[in-house]
C-alpha cells in the first residue's frame, strides 16, 4: 500500500500561538490545515509565476542586442526555471505532485501573475519588466526570506532572493541606457512603462481591506507585510528611478496616510480578480508548449 501522506496535527489557533513565540515550521505534522492552505496557496502562485515568465522572457532575450546581453538575458531566463523548480520540489513535500502541477492543470488553473499570460514586444519591454516586476519580485521573496515561519521556504528563498536582485539591476542598466540612447529608444521605453506599470500596481493583490487572505498570511507568520504595505515599498523603490531616468509614470509624491505617493491607477479589484481568472491571451499557448513535453518546450520558446 502507498504511504499516507503526513497531515497536519495542530489546530490554527495553536499554530499561529507558536509562531508569534518564534516558533519555526518544519514539517506538515507541525502544521494546522489553515496554515498548509495558506502556504500552498502562495508557494504556488510563486512557483506558477517563476514558470510562466520563462515562457514570456525567452523570445525577446534571444533578441538581445549584443551577444554578452544574450547570454544575460539567458541566465535571466534559465534562473527563473531554477526557481521554479525549487517552488514545485517545496510543494512536493507538502502533498502535491510535481508533474501534475507543471504539466496536467488546465490553462485557468495556472495562478501566475496575469502580465506573463502575454507577450513581450521588445528589448525594451524585457527591461522594464526586470526592473519593475523583478524588483516587485524581490519584495515579496525578500519579506519571505526573512520572516516566514516555514523553514524549507524561507531558506531556499536565500538564493531565489539574490538572483532576483541580479534581474532588477539588469532591467535598471538597461532602462538607463535606452533612456540616454536616443528620442526612439527613450520613447519605446516609456511605451514600455505606460503598458506595464498597471500590472505592477495589480501584482500585490487587492487592497487590505478587499483580500480574504491577507490577515491569515500575517498571523500564520508567513510574512511580515500586507498587500498594500509590499505595494507602497515598491513604490518607494520604482517611482523615483523611472522619474530620474524623465519618464512619465502616473504617481507623484503626496503627504496624506496612504504611504507618500498618490497613484492615478486606481484598479478595480473585481474586474481585477476577474481577470486573472479569466486568464490572458497566450496563457493557453504557453501551457501547450509545457505540454509538448522539455524538447518542445526548448524548441517552442526560442522561436
Amino acid at each position: 500500500m502507498a504511504e499516507e501522506p503526513p497531515k497536519p496535527q495542530r489546530s490554527d489557533e495553536e499554530v499561529k500561538t507558536a509562531v508569534a513565540n518564534g516558533e519555526t515550521i518544519e514539517s506538515v505534522e507541525e502544521m494546522s490545515p489553515g496554515y498548509l492552505e495558506s502556504l500552498k496557496r502562495l508557494m504556488l502562485v510563486q512557483a506558477d509565476t517563476e514558470l510562466m515568465s520563462v515562457l514570456c522572457y525567452q523570445p525577446v532575450a534571444n533578441t538581445a542586442p549584443t551577444l554578452d546581453t544574450r547570454i544575460s538575458a539567458s541566465a535571466i531566463v534559465q534562473d527563473e526555471a531554477g526557481h521554479a523548480n525549487i517552488m514545485y520540489r517545496l510543494l512536493e513535500d507538502l502533498g502535491e505532485d510535481k508533474h501534475e502541477l507543471v504539466y496536467e492543470r488546465e490553462p485557468h488553473e495556472y495562478k501566475n501573475m496575469h502580465f506573463f499570460d502575454y507577450r513581450l514586444h521588445n528589448w525594451a519591454e524585457l527591461a522594464v519588466a526586470n526592473a519593475l516586476f523583478d524588483r516587485a519580485g524581490a519584495v515579496q521573496l525578500g519579506d519571505i526570506s526573512e520572516h516566514c515561519s516555514y523553514g524549507p521556504w524561507r531558506r531556499a528563498l536565500k538564493k531565489v532572493d539574490v538572483e532576483e536582485r541580479f534581474h532588477q539591476r539588469h532591467g535598471d542598466v538597461w532602462m538607463k541606457r535606452l533612456a540616454n540612447g536616443n528620442e526612439k529608444t527613450k520613447q519605446m521605453l516609456q511605451d514600455a512603462v505606460d503598458r506595464m506599470w498597471p500590472h505592477g500596481v495589480e501584482w500585490f493583490g487587492p487592497e487590505n481591506r478587499q483580500s480574504t487572505h491577507v490577515q491569515d498570511i500575517i498571523d500564520f507568520g508567513l510574512r511580515s507585510m500586507t498587500n498594500d504595505e509590499m505595494r507602497y515599498e515598491w513604490y518607494d523603490q520604482v517611482i523615483p528611478k523611472l522619474e530620474d531616468l524623465g519618464l512619465e509614470v502616473d504617481a507623484h509624491a503626496d503627504e496624506d496616510e496612504r504611504g507618500g505617493w498618490y497613484i492615478g491607477y486606481d484598479p478595480d479589484w473585481d474586474e481585477v480578480i476577474q481577470r486573472f481568472k479569466n486568464r490572458g491571451p497566450h496563457i493557453e499557448e504557453y501551457v501547450e508548449i509545457l505540454r509538448s513535453g522539455q524538447n518542445g518546450f526548448a524548441a517552442k520558446a526560442t522561436a
